[in-house]
């Protein structure tokens, strides 16, 4: 039982836990140590992409360092001072809408 506590509260990478203890106003440092996984050194344009839109999520996402894992996405942004100035948790997930265009648009390259 103590096995299994520890190995939730102390997974590496985004996670539930992990995400309430990051807290507005760490440093870079304490955040690094708290995920323990480096950042996604490139963010891809799927990784900005959401159906769930609003400005702030936009905001964070145009703007926030980027950690994945297979289940979720952790998006943090930084002040000059390398303080936390915002956090952001989201499901990792395809998005179904989005591969189909992606699809439709190779098949129409493919045909030209």
């Amino acid at each position: 039982m103590v096995t299994i506590l520890f190995v939730l509260l102390f997974q590496d990478g985004p996670t539930w836990m992990n995400y309430g203890r990051i807290q507005i106003g760490m440093t870079r440092q304490e955040v690094s140590s708290i995920v323990r996984q480096p950042a996604v050194p490139e963010i891809s344009d799927d990784d900005r992409f959401s159906v769930g839109f609003t400005m702030a999520s936009h905001q964070m996402r145009q703007e926030g360092e980027l950690w994945r894992s297979d289940a979720w996405r952790l998006w943090i942004t930084f002040d000059k001072e390398q303080r936390v100035t915002g956090k952001m948790l989201e499901p990792h997930q395809v998005d179904e809408v989005a591969e189909m265009m992606k699809r439709a648009k190779l098949r129409k390259l493919r045909s030209q």
